[in-house]
């Protein structure tokens, strides 16, 4: 009975459903929507329902979009600003740097985001600045960010960078500047050149070894100040009371990259290394050597893995008819880079100016041209006492009462004679009344001579904008010189910011010093200046001392990345001459001297002497060693890097060879002549043994091969100069054990 009910339950699929409560008033409410909605009120909240909806749907996906684009900025840009932290950051390798911004402003203002015209970052303070970062995409993976502050009120501008965590290289020609700058200190200094202690050639300009650089936008009358670690708090502070401040941040994936970056026209010529040289490492079988107590490998003056004679030959032979190929074609040329490479430049020094005069210059110009000399020189350098007074711009007739006769026989010798000149025209000069009445010198409102101190003299600078009279008269006096006295060329001083009036300001969007080497660079084939285009560029004086020996390297390497090559260093052991009734420091002098013969451009000042601990002729020994070894062997390696890389640096720093290997970083006084040579010098008195990091490749020193990727420890009294030199990649490593 039951189970019949069942199927026909079942079978009748039309019986009606019992509805709940609840379905029932739903069903019930759908029904009278379209009775409700021919209200107008009711049809006027449901409108107004549906806006309120879709604007709270579209603030929230805006403010969700917004923020994976900020996200996905931060991502791709590798950057991020909060409020005032900007960071710098690498996908693999984590934060590059660490900057605070606006340190001026206070923390309680709050920023607002605002718009930029191309990808970036903007942010502002009402009323106070403004805060714009874009970005730039550059060649070798290198990003780079544009920051400039604009100033909307009377704040100035100041941001921070931590310098942490990295060693740190830059600026340029900086007394006492050594590499890495950690030990560096300078409080709020503008960045002006000549200003103590900055020298000619520098640039606001910092780069560090985890691939990050900053480079300051600066013109010639913006007030831009830094402070550089200047308590031990490994700050970089920029600072300026302009109303802009710009600068860019790039970052890479080594120091190379970022530094090509802001100097392309290094990187045109940047030749590649051949891929040998990496792989060659993998091949070379296990070396042992001699080890002291601290496990470092040990050799004697130019020692270290003992080779077959025949491996030997085999290794240096091929390296040598390599780099001939390349670096005897420049040295045999007749060219002015010739000129100053192969031979030394003289200049000659004095303890008294009363004694700078014809017969010295002639007796010192023999002294290094005759069979006895150590060395022998094309080139003398007349320093600025030549002429009585700056800007008479002819040679003073009490010391230098025959000057045509003085130039003939040198010029007999073979020797190109050069003279110092400056643009200024001191009080005392011969020729100040008649050119401060014609407008050639700089004037004030009132047409009258605006003056500043130069070498101890009141002198006015020349007007080198003006070209008309000017230029005209300097160009006039240079030229005189060389048709009157047979002068072949000039080494031009002076023009920097702090060398010209206090009152002074150039509104001319270009500095002086560039005015004035841009002046100049025509006037003679053979010419010396700090930093102009042709000849060589010359440091600025150096004091006989350590501690401007232990900073040449890095002013040295410095410049030349900033693009310059035939680098003149100044005066073997030192520009400055030595005072009366001392002693010049023999170790000094030599360690001066192992450093100098690996430059570019050789300057001797001074013949050298004993002190008693070492014979007069020892010295001069040594020194005819190391000049043959110039002869024989820079001066090809110098030869090659010009003739191959014309526009990147002759001397570079270890990381140039090898950008990604750390160690190449960590040892600030070693440095590549070219790519194929290494040198180490001793620039610490009473150090005789020094450690010598040897990058990717084979090295040679003497009857010797290293393996590459190495540090060795090398013993290097005062007759031993520390140098390796690439060797051919089939040399045969024998290994003691």
């Amino acid at each position: 009975m039951i189970r019949m009910e069942q199927i026909a339950r079942r079978g009748n699929r039309f019986e009606p459903k019992v509805q709940t409560p609840i379905k029932a008033h739903i069903v019930g409410f759908i029904r009278s929507v379209p009775r409700h909605l021919r209200n107008p009120d009711v049809r006027f909240r449901v409108v107004l329902a549906f806006l309120m909806a879709s604007i709270l749907s579209i603030v929230f996906l805006t403010h969700h979009l917004h923020r994976a684009l900020e996200d996905s900025k931060h991502v791709k840009m590798g950057i991020k600003l909060d409020e005032r932290d900007l960071y710098i950051h690498h996908n693999w390798r984590g934060m590059l740097l660490h900057g605070k911004l606006a340190n001026s402003l206070s923390t309680a203002l709050m920023a607002h985001t605002c718009k930029t015209a191309k990808p970036g970052f903007c942010k502002e303070w009402k009323f106070r600045a403004r805060l714009e970062i874009y970005l730039d995409y550059r060649d070798n993976n290198v990003t780079c960010y544009n920051v400039q502050w604009k100033k909307m009120g009377h704040s100035d501008m100041e941001d921070t960078y931590n310098l942490r965590n990295a060693e740190w290289y830059g600026m340029g020609e900086v007394a006492n500047l050594y590499w890495p700058s950690r030990d560096f200190h300078v409080d709020y200094i503008k960045f002006d050149t000549g200003k103590e202690p900055l020298g000619t050639i520098i640039k606001p300009y910092w780069l560090s070894s985890k691939g990050v650089g900053i480079m300051v936008h600066k013109k010639e009358k913006d007030e831009v100040l830094f402070s550089f670690n200047s308590t031990g708090d490994n700050q970089l502070l920029l600072y300026t009371t302009d109303n802009v401040l710009n600068y860019t941040i790039c970052k890479g994936e080594t120091a190379f990259d970022v530094h090509m970056s802001f100097f392309p026209q290094l990187a045109h010529s940047r030749r590649t290394l051949n891929p040998y040289i990496r792989a060659q490492q993998v091949s070379l079988m296990s070396l042992t050597t001699p080890k002291d107590a601290g496990g470092k490998r040990v050799t004697n003056g130019t020692s270290g893995l003992p080779v077959t004679q025949a491996a030997f030959g085999q290794a240096t032979n091929d390296a040598a008819a390599e780099a001939k190929k390349a670096g005897t074609r420049l040295l045999e040329g007749n060219s002015t880079t010739t000129l100053f490479l192969a031979k030394a430049i003289l200049a000659p020094q004095v303890e008294r100016v009363d004694d700078f005069n014809q017969s010295m210059v002639l007796a010192f110009a023999e002294k290094f041209k005759s069979d006895e000399g150590f060395i022998q020189a094309h080139v003398i350098v007349l320093q600025h006492w030549w002429q009585h007074s700056s800007g008479d711009l002819d040679f003073d007739t009490n010391r230098f009462p025959k000057p045509i006769e003085m130039m003939k026989q040198l010029q007999k010798r073979d020797i190109k004679v050069m003279v110092e000149v400056d643009p200024y025209v001191c009080l005392n000069s011969s020729n100040f009344d008649r050119v401060s009445q014609n407008e050639v010198l700089i004037h004030d409102d009132n047409n009258v001579p605006m003056f500043t101190r130069w070498k101890g003299q009141l002198c006015s600078p020349i007007d080198l904008y003006s070209t008309n009279t000017a230029v005209a008269w300097f160009l006039d006096k240079l030229y005189a010189l060389k048709k009157t006295y047979g002068v072949d060329g000039f080494v031009f001083q002076g023009g920097q910011s702090s060398t010209l009036p206090y009152y002074y300001v150039n509104n001319r969007g270009r500095s002086y010093l560039d005015q004035y080497l841009d002046v100049v660079k025509d006037v003679s084939e053979y010419i010396g200046s700090p930093g102009g285009e042709r000849g060589f560029v010359i440091l600025g004086g150096q004091e006989a001392s350590w501690e401007a020996l232990r900073s040449l390297p890095a002013k040295v390497m410095m410049i030349g990345l900033f693009g310059h090559n035939l680098i003149n260093p100044g005066c073997v052991g030192g520009d400055l001459a030595i005072e009366a009734g001392t002693h010049e420091d023999t170790e000094l002098y030599v360690r001066w001297w192992q450093f100098a013969v690996f430059m570019p451009v050789l300057q001797v000042c001074r013949v050298p002497s004993g002190n008693g601990a070492i014979a007069e002729f020892e010295v001069v020994k040594i020194i005819r060693k190391l000049v043959n070894l110039r002869e024989k062997k820079i001066l090809k390696a110098i030869g090659r890097s010009l003739e191959e890389e014309p526009n990147f640096p002759v001397v570079r720093p270890l990381w140039a060879l090898d950008p990604r290997n750390d160690n190449c970083y960590k040892f600030p006084n070693q440095f590549a002549v070219g790519n194929d040579m290494i040198v180490a010098p001793i620039v610490e008195a009473g150090v005789n043994e020094t450690e010598v990091y040897l990058p990717f490749g084979t090295w040679c020193e003497d009857q010797r091969v290293h393996r590459g990727e190495n540090t060795v420890t090398v013993r290097a009294e005062l007759d031993t100069v520390i140098y390796f030199f690439r060797c051919n990649k089939t040399a045969n490593i024998v290994s003691t054990t």
